[in-house]
């Protein structure tokens, strides 16, 4: 116990049948712990200062603002992170936005992805997209609207930020998709949810919220225009699940599910960042028919392949694999490296 360990006192002149909002100073200065919180006003000739006071207890959490790594390597920073690693809340821009064609209740569907995305060691070209508030890296054959804890073996590599029952049902309500193209950073593939409606037997609780794949392996989460006129626990999250799972579900990491753990709430103009192992991401090689040469030197065939490759992750160091005729992989040995071009030498094929 602390005892008191805040107290302000602020005047307010109000005119008779008038009223105005009194704000106190911003407080943040205090150790975990649980406290009362209480109320009073001191009003003169008061017929009946037992309606005065109010009180509510609540509970002061430790949030460190970062968690894991999971099995592969994979961990979550929020804006609340004190280091580099921590996300900065963007607003959600709809300039450039593509509607899908999804809406209504328990719908889903197939998207082409802008560039190849690497998640959990995988390429996928293709992503599911559920009104229920996520996205799958496997073809799935319904929304699922019931959460689960991750990781899972429901979904094929889900990535959710916000699945629960949402319904994309008013004329406000819509599910865009919007690319942005970079020269000095990776480029960007955003799933925006707008107004999604929490399900209830009257939909009254509404948010706003996006996913972003990052050519590099990031994920983002986004999330700002609440709506709450029935209950906002849910909009923090108290009946969702919040986080990323392995195609194979055996690996993930979840930042909520069902308001627990109680210090990771969903707030508003609140962000989250999943980043994958370090130098995960494999430099992309590209090749035309042209670029390969067959060479025969003393009866012993050679082929030289040259390449394209670019390297999203600034890895220092690459290893070539090739296959003949089903076989393989064969490692490639003998490279060398002038400046940004990879030269390798296959031979005895």
């Amino acid at each position: 116990m602390h005892g008191l360990v805040y107290c302000e006192t602020l005047s307010v002149e109000l005119a008779s049948d008038s009223s105005d909002t009194a704000i106190f100073p911003e407080w943040s200065d205090f150790p975990t712990d649980t406290y009362t919180i209480e109320f009073h006003t001191l009003l003169s000739d008061d017929e009946n200062p037992a309606n005065d006071t109010i009180s509510t207890r609540i509970a002061a959490l430790y949030h460190p603002g970062y968690g894991g790594p999971d099995s592969t390597g994979y961990m979550w920073y929020d804006v609340l992170y004190s280091g580099d690693e921590a996300p900065e809340f963007i607003p959600i821009d709809l300039t450039g936005a593509v509607e899908l064609s999804l809406s209504g209740d328990e719908a889903y569907i197939a998207v082409p992805l802008p560039f190849p995305f690497l998640f959990y060691w995988q390429y996928f070209d293709t992503i599911w997209v559920s009104t229920n508030g996520f996205i799958t890296f496997g073809e799935i054959s319904s929304a699922h609207y019931g959460n689960v804890m991750l990781p899972t073996a429901s979904l094929p590599g889900v990535s959710a930020p916000f699945w629960d029952d949402l319904e994309i049902i008013s004329p406000s309500s819509r599910i865009y998709t919007r690319v942005e193209y970079f020269i000095d950073e990776p480029n960007r593939f955003h799933i925006i949810f707008v107004n999604a409606y929490i399900s209830t037997a009257s939909p009254s609780d509404c948010l706003t919220f996006e996913l972003i794949l990052l050519e590099n392996g990031e994920i983002i989460y986004q999330y700002t225009g609440f709506a709450a006129r029935d209950d906002a626990r849910r909009l923090a999250g108290n009946s969702a699940t919040v986080g990323i799972s392995s195609p194979e579900g055996t690996d993930g990491l979840m930042y909520e599910f069902n308001s627990m753990p109680l210090e990771n709430p969903i707030m508003q103009d609140f962000a989250i960042r999943f980043t994958p192992p370090v130098d995960s991401v494999p430099p992309i090689i590209t090749h035309t028919h042209d670029s390969l040469r067959y060479l025969c030197v003393a009866d012993e065939y050679s082929l030289i392949l040259t390449a394209e490759i670019t390297d999203t992750t600034s890895i220092g160091a690459d290893s070539l694999y090739y296959y003949e005729d089903g076989a393989g992989p064969y490692f490639v040995s003998s490279d060398t490296s002038i400046h940004d071009t990879y030269y390798y030498y296959i031979t005895g094929l």
